[in-house]
């Protein structure tokens, strides 16, 4: 039995932890915030029971924990203490449930939470003033009381004992991927784990606790399938060294590491805020006010790490979180130092806007400002992009002026309006263009950063495919990112050195096509090589879109992806692999789950008059995104399949390697195209089960890439 306890009072926590631990070997995971329960939640295969402490005033927000966890618990039962009169909270208990005073004895909680009670009773309410004397029910009774099921980890610390249970793969972890982590409760000199949270790379990340402070820490760990490899232990304890070096107070600290029989480990700061993250996928949202505060905080952080000359990686909403103050705290993502592989600052001010931009409000994304801030910030815009953490900072000043200097909160586009229309709107574009100028000064050129090997291994076995049907694949290689214009450069740069450079095309190419560039080829690539805007016709008009080496290569034909993946020594992966790939093995409608999120694709939202397909129509919930058009294929995380495989719902379509019939033209074959796209506008389009029959193998399109798979592991890095 697994019990989950929340007070925010340290020795009433601990002392009650203590208690139910004392009654069994059951294992209880106290916390302090009600985002330390969230993030226990998510990462627990079980849980039966929640005990928590109601905090005055923001009462309603534990009762909502309550509803989340039983979402992926149906059979969580839970108390709650209130220093209140218990009868003003009654309507939001449930059946199963109890509301209890505060000062109830401890030795009474401990009979509630172990062993379980027998079938529940009505609702019992204990008097703020008789004790033990139960209020009459007020909520039907279950029918029947549901055994909990036995705990996914092993109890006991790890032990080389003969008898031991094999040891459970937690969630989010592939059970072909290696030794599973350290069970949760496994003890580690002062600190003992609490919840696995995730599996990266080398190493796997815990919440643990430090006993001797009753302090609540993140706990990176060396994985066990690398504990004997002298270079890879060199290199993570280089990287606690490298982020240890992090001063800054919003910035989360590395404490120490340790080196010990069981574990290669370093401890960091918990944060205790709002992950950017969870807020996304919660739908909570943020005003116009809040969100700049938000950019302003995140931009100075960035800035200073980035004149501490101290190399990170691209900032993603998982590495953000929003503090009570509203302020960001920023996950230490510092690396250690590669110079090939700092990121610009460009690209992370891109980044920054892209974790920002779903978290607008209605009323922020109406008024436009913030939105136009964002998209000059991630270069989609229609004015020149900000590149420089100083340019950012002027136009954020700039903003902060002009809504100080507007009475009743009016946005510079509404006073345009209100002093005279278009006079008002050139005073306010002369102000932008001057806050923008040091940003067109600093503007540098594009540099591939996706390589050959970024590949991730699909491991063999069953997955479920299309509307139920169970398929077995061996295991493959899949590109983790679409294929970019500067990888395809490279390509193209290739043949032209090659004496044969037919060698890489398919038998059936038509002797029409005499070559792999793209339509417009030099203009685009030049536009991306240097971070320049690109003119394409949009809806009957002209648009500038500023392109760059790591966006995907659009204007391939199914010829010209099958000559770049045979030179790559691979192939186009047919339906099926690339449908494993996007939805893992449980079957995900969506990268993220099985709910339609549209701010969590490079989608449609941004284009409220793009066409639709005849007899369709528009997705309830369809949202800006924060893109316009195309995007970085590591622009990203939220569009990530549950093998880490990035953009397969969103930002381009890709070509497969499978054919089938044209369903107007009886007997031709042609190529299939999957994933959505930066136009898609219809729920059923964005679904990773959605199919795209191409016209034929030679059209080409602004909304088509592709990726490639290869049957063995990928070679070392090449650029």
């Amino acid at each position: 039995m697994t019990t989950l306890l929340f007070s925010e009072d340290v020795t009433a926590r601990t002392a009650l932890a203590k208690a139910i631990s004392g009654r069994s070997a059951a294992l209880t995971l106290p916390a302090s915030t009600l985002e330390e329960c969230v993030l226990l939640g998510e990462s627990l295969g079980e849980l039966e029971v929640l005990v928590a402490v109601l905090p005055l005033r923001r009462e309603e927000e534990v009762f909502s924990l309550r509803d989340r966890l039983r979402q992926r618990f149906p059979r969580l039962r839970a108390l709650f203490l209130t220093a209140d009169d218990p009868a003003w909270f009654l309507h939001r208990v449930l059946p199963g449930d109890a509301l209890w005073p505060e000062a109830v004895d401890p030795e009474t909680i401990v009979d509630w939470v172990v062993p379980p009670p027998p079938p529940p009773t009505p609702v019992a309410v204990l008097a703020p003033f008789a004790a033990m004397e139960v209020v009459p029910a007020v909520v039907p009774v279950l029918e029947e009381a549901v055994e909990p099921e036995a705990m996914p980890y092993p109890l006991e610390e790890l032990a080389p004992e003969e008898d031991t249970a094999p040891v459970e793969v937690p969630p989010g972890v592939d059970p072909e991927d290696g030794l599973p982590p350290l069970p949760v409760g496994t003890r580690l000199g002062d600190y003992e784990l609490l919840a696995f949270v995730s599996r990266g790379g080398t190493s796997d990340r815990f919440i643990a606790l430090q006993r001797s402070i009753d302090r609540r820490v993140g706990l990176r760990m060396l994985r066990r399938d690398f504990q004997d490899l002298v270079e890879t232990r060199e290199g993570f304890l280089a990287q606690a060294r490298a982020q240890a070096m992090v001063k800054h107070p919003r910035v989360a600290s590395v404490f120490e590491a340790h080196d010990t029989e069981q574990a290669l480990f370093y401890t960091q700061e918990l944060i205790e805020g709002k992950g950017f993250e969870t807020l996304i996928r919660t739908g909570e949202q943020l005003n116009e006010e809040a969100a700049l505060k938000v950019i302003e905080s995140a931009a100075e952080t960035l800035s200073a790490l980035r004149q501490q000359n101290l190399p990170m990686l691209p900032v993603w909403p998982e590495h953000l979180y929003l503090l009570a103050d509203g302020t960001v705290k920023l996950a230490n993502t510092v690396q250690v130092d590669e110079p090939d592989y700092r990121i610009a600052e460009a690209e992370q001010i891109r980044n920054l806007a892209k974790c920002v931009h779903p978290l607008l409000d209605n009323e922020a994304i109406g008024n436009e400002t913030l939105p136009n801030l964002l998209y000059d910030m991630s270069g989609t815009g229609t004015g020149e992009p900000i590149t420089t953490w100083e340019s950012l900072e002027k136009e954020i000043r700039y903003i902060q002026t002009q809504w100080k200097e507007m009475s009743a909160g009016l946005t510079p586009r509404k006073l345009a309006i209100y002093v005279g229309g278009m006079a008002g709107a050139v005073l306010i574009l002369v102000g932008l263009a001057a806050g923008i100028f040091s940003a067109v000064q600093a503007a540098t050129s594009s540099k591939s950063r996706i390589t050959d090997s970024m590949m991730i291994r699909i491991p063999p076995g069953k997955f479920i495919y299309q509307n139920g049907e169970q398929v077995e694949l061996p295991e493959y290689y899949i590109d983790q990112y679409e294929v970019t214009i500067g990888q395809y450069a490279r390509f193209l740069d290739a043949l032209a050195k090659d004496s044969n450079p037919k060698a890489h095309d398919h038998p059936d190419q038509p002797g029409y096509k005499k070559d792999h560039r793209p339509a417009g080829w030099e203009a685009y690539y030049k536009a991306a090589a240097h971070r320049r805007t690109w003119p394409i016709q949009d809806q009957d008009k002209a648009l500038n879109i500023q392109l760059d080496l790591n966006m995907p290569v659009v204007r391939v034909d199914w010829w010209d992806a099958y000559a770049y993946a045979h030179w790559r020594g691979g192939r186009l992966p047919s339906e099926q692999e690339w449908e494993k790939a996007a939805r893992g093995r449980q079957g995900n409608v969506y990268p993220w789950g099985n709910e339609p999120d549209w701010g969590q694709a490079n989608a449609g939202g941004d284009h409220p008059n793009a066409p639709i397909p005849e007899g369709a129509a528009v997705a309830e919930g369809l949202k800006p995104d924060g893109t316009v058009y195309w995007c970085e294929v590591d622009g990203g995380p939220a569009d990530t399949s549950p093998y880490n495989v990035k953009g397969m719902a969103g930002n381009v379509s890709e070509w497969t390697g499978s054919w089938e019939d044209h369903p107007d033209k009886p007997g031709v074959k042609v190529p299939v195209r999957r994933g959505g796209a930066f136009l898609t506008r219809v729920a059923e389009e964005l679904q990773l089960t959605s199919r795209r029959i191409s016209s034929e193998p030679g059209e080409t399109s602004l909304l088509s890439g592709f990726r490639i798979v290869r049957d063995q592991a990928p070679p070392p890095a090449t650029r």
